[in-house]
């Protein structure tokens, strides 16, 4: 549920990507809901689930995919969209979340209530010409710096300095 992968699916079966080749990979733990995205994913095209992968198959999955979906209803801290970030995919998240205070400009942001701004928001992504996806990804190396351990150690040197 919080996730909101049943919400992404429903996304990406309206988006039509399935019929132009684009797949939706979801991968990791199962939550509380998940019988509901299994049976959504099982029947639509072009959705994949994984169980949990490997960080080696996780990296081969980030350098094979056009971008990353997290239109989470609740998220805690935002690593996957700063882990996705990293390997230079342009991340679709969920407005006024801290996943677009992790995300930053670079990002794309939707509702997540919303399945038709999601599946805007696909093509979108799906569509962007090279120079407008570079100048996204030129955004993410200033803003994932803000949440390295340097800064993180640096904000808390100056907190106890005060």
């Amino acid at each position: 549920w919080r996730k909101n992968q049943a919400g992404a699916i429903r996304a990406f079966q309206r988006s039509g990507l399935a019929g132009r080749g684009f797949s939706y990979v979801l991968c990791g733990e199962r939550e509380p809901g998940a019988e509901e995205v299994l049976e959504l994913a099982r029947n639509t095209p072009g959705v994949v689930v994984l169980p949990y992968v490997s960080d080696e198959n996780l990296r081969w999955l980030y350098d094979k995919a056009a971008g990353f979906v997290l239109v989470s209803q609740l998220e805690g801290f935002g690593m996957p969209v700063a882990e996705a970030m990293a390997r230079k995919l342009i991340p679709i998240v969920s407005e006024r979340s801290v996943l677009e205070e992790v995300a930053g400009p670079g990002a794309i942001t939707v509702s997540p209530d919303s399945v038709e701004e999601i599946a805007k928001a696909m093509l979108l992504l799906t569509g962007l010409d090279e120079t407008e996806r570079l100048q996204r990804i030129a955004l993410f190396d200033r803003q994932i710096a803000q949440f390295s351990e340097e800064a993180f150690r640096r904000k808390w040197r100056t907190l106890l300095a005060a």
